[in-house]
């Protein structure tokens, strides 16, 4: 852990909450019979992914208790990541989302092939966004052996079967 890095615990309000939060993590893991990933491994994963952002313009984060996806902003410039992906969570400064996200209740990454880019005002329109998808699951090789998941567009790096 680094100096004056804060864990998943000290981001609750109060113990209870947090033991109450990891029961519900506890219960829905159960009902997987393998997990493939560790603290150590997803933080290699996401610092692996933040060193690759001209590679990786998009991935969604698919948590246990979300209705919606969480992307993480990988278009955010001149940010130094790896001060934000912790031993045990990876922090909302650099994610779509409210709260901070422990690695243990990721269900999995999902990486799109191609999506509508966002409208740049009213007379320029939204043009198509792409990324390769094989030389994504190719860098995050470096790190690991995962299970992925293949769709018509996308592919997903799988936690939790």
């Amino acid at each position: 852990m680094k100096m004056n890095e804060k864990t998943y615990t000290q981001k609750f309000n109060s113990g209870d909450y947090f033991d109450e939060h990891q029961k519900r993590i506890d219960k829905r893991i159960a009902q997987f019979s393998n997990s493939f990933l560790n603290n150590a491994k997803w933080k290699k994963v996401f610092l692996t992914i933040f060193s690759n952002v001209d590679l990786v313009k998009q991935c969604e984060i698919r948590d246990f208790f979300s209705s919606c996806y969480v992307d993480l902003r990988t278009e955010l410039q001149d940010v130094k990541f790896e001060k934000f992906i912790y031993s045990d969570y990876i922090d909302e400064f650099i994610t779509t989302g409210e709260y901070p996200i422990s690695y243990r209740e990721i269900e999995y990454l999902e990486f799109l092939k191609s999506w509508e880019g966002k409208f740049i005002g009213k007379l320029v329109k939204s043009k198509p966004i792409t990324q390769d998808t094989e030389k994504i699951k190719e860098i995050l090789s470096k790190v690991g052996q995962f299970e992925w998941e293949e769709y018509d567009n996308s592919v997903r790096l799988i936690a939790y079967r």
